[in-house]
């Protein structure tokens, strides 16, 4: 009775003391880097990211008696400090560049490790870059993939949101635009901008009403945007002059936005609109009604494999006008 009372005894000793860290590395591998911590026995850990992009790790029951703060020799991986609070490890990590963490935990010859991998994060505004860039030159699909990639790293990302649904409005997809649209928070300073493509695309639909409201919303953004006086100095009269000056950087803002879609409207109104009634005129007899550029692009268009139906909404024209188009390629 009394050698199992002593065996429990050192049993519970060794159980309750804390782990010990061993030691602290990190190495460079391609594309990531790996930062482990060693310890001599299993621990528990969490991993939480800073705002200044660096991590902080903690380790419960665990203890340490080495140095307080590491150099390390890599590229994504400046200094790791060291700090005891109770029977708690606290590393704080700092980091070069922007790095995606992975941790996880394993155990090798009786040495438990927790190991970051630390994955290069490319920064959203390349993806952003590269989708608008991809927009000019007609490339939805791939426009769309680079939109919906910095979606993924960061969903409440209110530009690349905004970017989804003017892609979408371009494929055609109006219904999926609406949507991406009406995702773009009111905190967000993109909202204004996604008022303003709800209030034109609206438009477009037919649904006159909804876009007026939309058009309303814009100008309350401008106003509060703008810094229009709000509650705090109600109770004031606003001089002319500020009045004048506010109001002249609203109206400034509305054209703006307005400007947006003025340009296709212009193409469209500037453009004589004619459609073909019979097989004799599909045949050449009104070669004139289309213009030689509008004919360009609808070859280019075509070659992309766009539809007749998109390569029709996009240019403002019908379908047999653009069948019209393909008719007369060969013959300028």
């Amino acid at each position: 009775m009394r050698g199992s009372i002593i065996l429990w005894i050192f049993l519970w000793a060794s159980w309750a003391s804390p782990a010990e860290l061993l030691r602290v590395r990190a190495g460079g591998h391609w594309g990531f880097s790996r930062l482990v911590f060693d310890f001599d026995r299993r621990v528990l850990y969490s991993t939480v990211r800073l705002d200044d992009g660096g991590l902080r790790l903690s380790f419960l029951g665990a203890e340490y008696r080495g140095a307080e703060k590491w150099g390390m020799r890599d590229r994504r991986v400046g200094r790791v400090y060291i700090s005891q609070m109770g029977e708690t490890i606290v590393a704080t990590v700092h980091i070069r560049k922007p790095v995606a963490p992975r941790p996880y935990s394993l155990e090798e010859d009786g040495v438990f490790k927790v190991v970051v991998d630390l994955y290069d994060l490319l920064p959203s505004d390349l993806y952003l870059r590269r989708g608008r860039e991809y927009l000019k030159e007609g490339l939805y699909e791939e426009a769309l993939a680079m939109f919906q990639g910095v979606l993924t790293l960061y969903p409440s990302y209110a530009e690349a949101r905004l970017e989804v649904g003017r892609t979408l409005k371009m494929m055609g997809d109006y219904e999926g635009a609406l949507h991406s649209f009406h995702q773009v928070p009111a905190s967000s300073p993109a909202w204004g901008e996604a008022q303003a493509e709800l209030a034109m695309l609206y438009r477009r639909l037919g649904r006159e009403e909804v876009a007026v409201e939309s058009w309303r919303e814009v100008a309350r953004w401008a106003r509060s945007r703008f810094g229009i006086l709000g509650d705090t100095l109600r109770g004031l009269p606003p001089s002319k002059g500020d009045s004048e000056g506010r109001w002249g950087i609203v109206t400034l803002g509305y054209m703006a936005l307005l400007g947006m879609g003025g340009y296709g409207l212009f193409r469209v109104l500037r453009r004589r609109r004619y459609v073909p009634t019979d097989a004799g005129e599909l045949r050449g007899e009104h070669e004139g009604t289309v213009e030689p550029s509008v004919i360009e692009q609808v070859r280019i268009r075509t070659k992309r494999g766009e539809s007749k139906e998109i390569i029709a909404k996009e240019l403002g024209m019908s379908v047999r006008e653009v069948e019209l188009a393909l008719r007369l390629k060969g013959k300028l």
